[in-house]
């Protein structure tokens, strides 16, 4: 098991409209310069707060199709639409 080291990271981006977004991300990372698997544990932890049939419910089907297109093209995943 390889030692582990307490990490505090923000990271910001923008939406497609312009608004800006900052996340904090704070937690155990064995990778302590890149914090890679940090990241990849908030990813999964925020992506699994998203439930598909609220975009049903709000016929926005559409939108929740090009995030997940959006989520693929990120981890260098082939579109198959």
């Amino acid at each position: 098991m390889s030692k582990k080291e307490l990490i505090k990271k923000q990271l910001s981006g923008s939406t497609e409209s312009g608004e800006n977004i900052t996340v904090t991300i704070e937690g155990n990372s064995s990778m302590p310069f890149w914090n890679h698997d940090l990241k990849f544990v908030a990813a999964i932890a925020l992506l699994g707060t998203v439930n598909e049939k609220d975009f049903v419910e709000d016929d926005k089907w559409e939108d929740y199709d090009e995030y997940v297109a959006r989520v693929m093209e990120a981890l260098h995943i082939p579109d198959f639409r």
